[in-house]
């Protein structure tokens, strides 16, 4: 039976001409094909098999690694928004390893240009253009935070800063325009009434506006100085970290646990449409449910 299922093996690799150039350039040798009029046929191909097998073992070890991060993005109620550069960053120092052996130079430099082509603005400003999710998310875990550069600390608490700014000017100009302050406006004697409201409208969203920016930059430095978070170890669950720090870090927290749960992968929603078309069978519309 497994000498019948190797045959199979090798007979499709030698009925393609393109399968066993791959399998030379990868390993350096081409499988041995059976003929039944030799009798040490069977040894020979199992021999080369196996010397085949060691060559494709190296490969398996090398590509290990992203098979791992690959199922550990796409696994439900676990994967964080913040463990994304942790994981660019480890395969990175991955194929350091590799790229230091004559057999995988080549591929090994390859996927680390690519890598960086493509990353390459998640950690720093290209052209006024850069992806800050990932980078801010991974400052907010006090897991991970200590392996980002001094300058990539900072340009996380830059956009962490604005982006707080961002979503407080939204909310307090929705809060004025709720609030009407037609009853200040209408206390103050002017010549033209619509432009003294418009001051005080200006006025309160200056205030409170700038009372709550004082509030993120301190909590923002006081979360960065805070050594003892180091300590926290990757078993930790950081969602019931920030959880625990709504009272400490009242503006801080809440955009934390917002940052930290951005999806890492479309793996999920990939899940969602997979389970609905077992369902629907791959039809787009249920009978008796919509009739076009």
């Amino acid at each position: 039976m497994i000498i019948q299922q190797i045959k199979s093996v090798v007979n499709k690799f030698s009925s393609s001409h393109v399968l066993t150039s791959k399998l030379v350039q990868a390993t350096g040798v081409g499988l041995v094909s059976f003929c039944d009029t030799r009798w040490n046929y069977v040894y020979l191909v199992l021999g080369r098999i196996l010397r085949v097998r060691d060559e494709l073992t190296e490969i398996l070890k090398s590509l290990e690694p992203f098979h791992r991060y690959t199922n550990m993005a796409a696994k439900e109620h676990q994967a964080v928004s913040s463990e994304v550069v942790p994981t660019i960053l480890s395969l990175y120092v991955h194929l350091d390893e590799y790229q230091a052996k004559e057999k995988f130079k080549v591929v090994a430099t390859k996927i680390k240009e690519r890598m960086k082509a493509k990353f390459s603005n998640w950690f720093y400003e290209q052209n006024n253009d850069i992806e800050s999710s990932y980078l801010v998310a991974t400052f907010l875990d006090p897991r991970y935070r200590m392996i980002l550069p001094v300058d990539c600390k900072d340009l996380a608490k830059k956009y962490l800063v604005r982006e707080y700014r961002l979503l407080n000017s939204r909310d307090s100009e929705l809060e004025n325009s709720l609030s009407c302050p037609e009853s200040q406006s209408s206390t103050v004697l002017s010549r033209f009434p619509l432009v003294q409201k418009m001051k005080n409208t200006l006025l309160m969203l200056h205030n409170s506006s700038e009372e709550r920016n004082d509030d993120i930059e301190a909590e923002v430095h006081k979360y960065a100085g805070n050594q003892s978070y180091d300590k926290l170890c990757d078993a930790d669950e950081v969602f019931n970290f920030w959880l625990g720090k709504m009272e400490e870090y009242p503006c801080l927290a809440p955009l934390a646990l917002d940052y930290i749960s951005i999806p890492d992968s479309s793996g999920h929603v990939e899940r969602v449409f997979g389970t609905s078309s077992a369902f629907t069978k791959g039809v787009m519309v249920l009978e008796g449910i919509y009739d076009p």
